[in-house]
């Protein structure tokens, strides 16, 4: 209990056991305790585990654990929120809790757009929430305006980065035009980068 680094190694290790049947049982527990330990780098192995573990066997893991996992995604502390955020691009959600995702990543998105304090979390939370919606056809037309709006303030080389790997998904978008012009023109966009701008632009 004292000693939080070990606690977090093993913690992270039941993602890979619990990836076998007849080991499953054993982690889950562990696993769950683990979400709501007192330590942050508990947790956040916690978030890790639950993605290994989500990759196959969703659908197998009860629902305090899924629920267990949506508190992680609002954790005040960063390290663990930003496990999560990369866990949902790991795991197969099972369908009831997609939407819980979607909103907490939609907080976490309101929250970082407002603050400006770390783009790069930012445009991971932006593509976990277009790759989810996707899913479920459910970007709506003000959705994606507000998507755009939102890449429209962050760092240039975050805002890029974004369109290099989701444009496809944000074409339809009012004012997706105008940004990928924005940043073609701006200096601080890489150079390596705008070949992939002119692209999108012209798709």
């Amino acid at each position: 209990e004292t000693h939080d680094r070990l606690k977090a190694a093993l913690v992270q290790s039941l993602g890979i056991m619990g990836k076998n049947r007849e080991g499953l049982p054993s982690a889950l527990p562990a696993l769950y305790s683990a979400m709501m330990d007192r330590s942050q780098r508990v947790r956040a192995a916690a978030a890790t585990a639950y993605g290994e573990l989500g990759k196959t066997a969703a659908e197998d893991l009860p629902s305090l654990v899924h629920e267990g996992f949506l508190v992680l995604l609002l954790d005040p502390y960063v390290v663990v929120h930003s496990a999560a955020i990369h866990a949902v691009r790991q795991v197969r959600l099972p369908t009831q809790f997609r939407v819980g995702v979607l909103n907490r990543l939609v907080l976490l998105i309101t929250a970082y757009s407002t603050s400006r304090e770390n783009d790069r979390l930012l445009s991971r939370c932006i593509e976990r929430f277009l790759e989810l919606c996707s899913k479920g056809d459910g970007l709506t037309p003000q959705i994606l305006r507000s998507i755009i709006a939102t890449i429209d303030r962050m760092e240039p080389t975050e805002a890029t980065r974004i369109i290099k790997y989701h444009g496809w998904r944000l074409r339809s978008a009012s004012g997706f035009a105008d940004l990928s012009v924005k940043l073609l023109g701006d200096p601080r966009t890489y150079e390596r980068d705008l070949d992939d701008l002119v692209e999108e632009l012209a798709e």
